[in-house]
């Protein structure tokens, strides 16, 4: 969809390491991502919001780690757009805006 950013504002077309194109890449196995992100999300019901970080390898999907403290700021870089309202409706429907 986009190139790539770090979190000091640094773009990237490519990946540093590997020289893939990011903008337009589709990743492969997007049901077993889907599958695994569910399946982790009803191991923990009573937190309902997580930021998962996920890795895609050459044997498919694999969780990284969970963090309840994700940076939505993440979203708003990549398409430059604010979304705070969207943000707050979503935490609103799940009781935790306050």
């Amino acid at each position: 969809y986009t190139d790539a950013f770090d979190e000091l504002g640094g773009v990237y077309q490519t990946h540093p390491a590997s020289g893939m194109i990011f903008k337009g890449y589709q990743f492969t196995e997007w049901g077993q991502f889907k599958k695994i992100i569910t399946e982790l999300a009803n191991i923990v019901p009573d937190i309902r919001f997580i930021g998962w970080d996920m890795a895609h390898t050459k044997d498919g999907w694999t969780v990284v780690e969970g963090n309840e403290n994700c940076y939505v700021i993440a979203k708003q870089m990549i398409i430059d757009k604010g979304m705070r309202n969207i943000f707050e409706e979503l935490m609103a429907d799940m009781d935790l805006y306050i």
